[in-house]
């Protein structure tokens, strides 16, 4: 008997053209079991997006938005026209293998304890090398590619890891609607870590699906504005998912996320200085906007910080954000003292030191699977 449900494939594009004959073709030629379907959002492109989908991808569904919502409004405005019982997500500077659905549902059946999946992301220029498998968290909010330059083919079980990568994930519906879906606030950059982060916060664990097999057309590219955003959203986020007393005893590892990313933005130009001063002028500006904010997340609350944070690392790795000699002997002289003092606080949060080293085991809300990491 087929257990697949009904899925929903959805790409938001913003003058995204060159892009939709690779992954539209890929994206409706999936391998999978059920009825699915593909739904294109175009955030209000200047460019032919719609013309050509409309043109050459007629199964294709279009959703016109009058104005560009980002990735997360994207996102949301493509789920209220979804009928999938699961949601996913994907980029279209990406190409799939024929099976990537398949493989990406396949963990959500599997266990009901698993919220989110995200696939084998490899480069589009070198396809035996991985881009990212999931998302890493330091305690300071800063999110790195998991496994970023490794060679593909030796990824190849499933894991549980901090924080699906929007560039190919899927969610069951019902899930992410409970949870209010992609934060729009955060408009893009880091609004698929927010979402992992509370998937967590309510009892579910990510999973990389490493048979669920995409490439990516991906380059690092940072500019002043991004710097800003990316920025803004670490700090909203924290700010958000973290409790009052989290926050406070963490105030190490964000020390050390600060010398991180001012070396990052001094070394790049007053242009990225700014950026960072303005973001942080922006908290400071919606205090009681992030506070109510704050309230709402923590009420979803079902799995302690204590939990949660053992798969953080304590401090963003030397050089992994900073730049420029000044940076990164500032970070490597401190981060012995912020990592010492990041696993004190993680002691007084309630993390000891053998819940260090064994894997958490949380029970998702509605489901008497008992989950265990790297099960």
């Amino acid at each position: 008997m087929n257990i697949f449900p009904h899925a929903s494939i959805i790409l938001v594009g913003y003058n995204s053209a060159e892009w939709l004959p690779q992954a539209l073709p890929a994206l409706l030629d999936q391998n999978y079991p059920a009825n699915f379907d593909v739904i294109f959002v175009d955030n209000g492109s200047s460019d032919a997006s719609v013309e050509l989908v409309r043109r050459d991808y007629p199964a294709v569904r279009i959703i016109e938005s009058d104005h560009n919502g980002g990735y997360a409004g994207g996102n949301n405005l493509g789920v209220e026209h979804a009928a999938g019982e699961v949601l996913a997500f994907v980029n279209p500077d990406t190409r799939a293998e024929p099976n990537w659905l398949t493989e990406l549902v396949r963990p959500l059946i599997r266990d009901r304890s698993v919220g989110m999946t995200t696939s084998k992301i490899v480069r589009m220029d070198a396809r035996d090398t991985i881009n990212t498998c999931g998302n890493d968290i330091s305690l300071s909010g800063i999110t790195t590619c998991h496994a970023a330059g490794e060679i593909a083919g030796n990824i190849d079980t499933d894991e549980d890891v901090p924080a699906v990568s929007g560039a190919a994930c899927a969610i069951r519906r019902d899930l992410f609607q409970r949870l209010g879906g992609f934060d729009e606030r955060f408009f893009m950059y880091l609004e698929d870590t927010d979402l992992s982060w509370r998937v967590r916060m309510a009892g579910y664990r990510c999973r990389l699906a490493a048979r669920s097999v995409i490439a990516h057309d991906y380059s690092f590219r940072l500019t002043a504005t991004k710097t800003e955003r990316v920025e803004r959203n670490r700090y909203l986020m924290l700010a958000k998912n973290l409790s009052v007393r989290s926050l406070i005893m963490l105030t190490p590892a964000f020390l050390a996320g600060e010398v991180a990313t001012w070396g990052w933005a001094l070394a790049h130009g007053p242009r990225h200085t700014v950026a960072k001063t303005k973001a942080i002028v922006w908290m400071l500006g919606h205090l009681r906007l992030v506070l109510a904010m704050h309230a709402r997340t923590q009420a979803t609350r079902r799995v302690s910080d204590a939990t949660l944070l053992h798969s953080y690392r304590p401090a963003p790795a030397i050089g992994e954000v900073s730049a420029g000699a000044a940076g990164q002997v500032a970070q490597a002289v401190l981060a012995p003292l912020f990592t010492l003092t990041a696993i004190f606080a993680l002691a007084m949060i309630g993390l000891s030191a053998n819940d260090l080293s064994q894997d958490a085991r949380v029970i998702a809300p509605d489901s008497s699977t008992t989950a265990r990491s790297g099960s």
